[in-house]
């Protein structure tokens, strides 16, 4: 039984997807409906955390959430789906050179799906940044600026970390007691 809890309960390594090192090569002052889309490819489907760097030069104060939302565009293209999640964090890309890391809920992300992360107030309506881009960093995504391709090749600074689902606590209890069970009935 010890054998299935330390399993169940085992901490798994985070899986950085869309894994950017270093600074960015320049920035981009957003207006309206603007961000990055990605492709997630992957079996750590829980949605940990997404870090972006800030601009090489002027930073920006406002502060904003990160939504992720599906991307109907594909890998290439850009068209709003549903809203997945919405960080529990808000920061501002204040200081240069700097990145900064929006925490979210463990929601799920799903193999071979495109998506969007969009800068807003966490109620849906954008806001304005300056954000660290890098050229050419995502064979499978665009930038986006107020609502269209940014073009040039150009892709948000950006880092996506997930995580194995972990089961929920009476799932594991669950587990636990079926294995209760059957050291029981061996004994008899």
């Amino acid at each position: 039984m010890a054998a299935i809890a330390a399993t169940t309960l085992g901490a798994s390594a985070a899986t950085s997807f869309v894994n950017l090192n270093g600074l960015a090569d320049d920035r981009i002052n957003t207006v309206g409906v603007s961000g990055q889309t990605f492709l997630y490819a992957g079996t750590d489907t829980s949605l940990k955390s997404i870090a972006i760097q800030g601009p090489r030069d002027t930073p920006n104060s406002n502060v904003f959430f990160l939504e992720v939302w599906t991307n109907l565009g594909g890998t290439n293209g850009f068209s709003l789906g549903g809203l997945v999640a919405t960080s529990v964090d808000s920061y501002a890309l204040d200081t240069v050179d700097a990145s900064q890391t929006w925490n979210f809920s463990d929601e799920t992300l799903t193999d071979g799906q495109s998506y969007f992360v969009r800068f807003t107030d966490g109620l849906g309506t954008d806001v304005a940044t300056r954000v660290g881009y890098e050229n050419g960093a995502y064979a499978d995504g665009e930038g986006i600026n107020n609502g269209a391709l940014f073009g040039g090749g150009w892709d948000a600074a950006m880092t996506v970390n997930t995580d194995a689902p972990v089961p929920e606590p009476s799932s594991t209890a669950l587990l636990g007691l079926g294995g209760l069970a059957l050291i029981l009935r061996r004994r008899k």
